[in-house]
């Protein structure tokens, strides 16, 4: 290292290393009647479950399926806020930076510009 062994003793003392390893001894995820609560009367995803429970999603998903729990598809959140439906106008979303755009674009239009050549 190119250094004396003083400098090496003095700057470079040997450290006791100390691992603590914390067991998960929360079992909360195993019990039939957290999961209702959790998952079906409070509508949490496996995850925020897990998250709560101090465990891996896939075990809460493992006992939900054990129990006889109706699951989602991966993927599928229930709390998302979703786009526009097939069929449905612009017009009737509250955004209001995007409904004056599209007035913007209609009054554009009636003045004879388009965006097409």
């Amino acid at each position: 290292m190119g250094c004396s062994t003083d400098t090496k003793n003095t700057f470079f003392q040997p450290v006791e290393s100390t691992i603590i390893i914390k067991l998960r001894s929360n079992t909360l995820y195993k019990s039939k009647a957290y999961l209702h609560q959790k998952y079906i009367v409070e509508g949490l995803s496996c995850q925020q479950i897990a998250d709560n429970a101090g465990c891996a999603r896939t075990s809460v998903l493992k006992f939900l399926k054990e129990f006889g729990f109706k699951t989602n598809k991966p993927g599928s959140n229930r709390n998302r806020k979703r786009g526009l439906a097939y069929g449905q106008h612009s017009d009737e979303r509250s955004d209001k930076r995007e409904l004056e755009n599209i007035k913007k674009m209609r009054e554009l239009r009636d003045k004879g510009f388009a965006t097409r050549k």
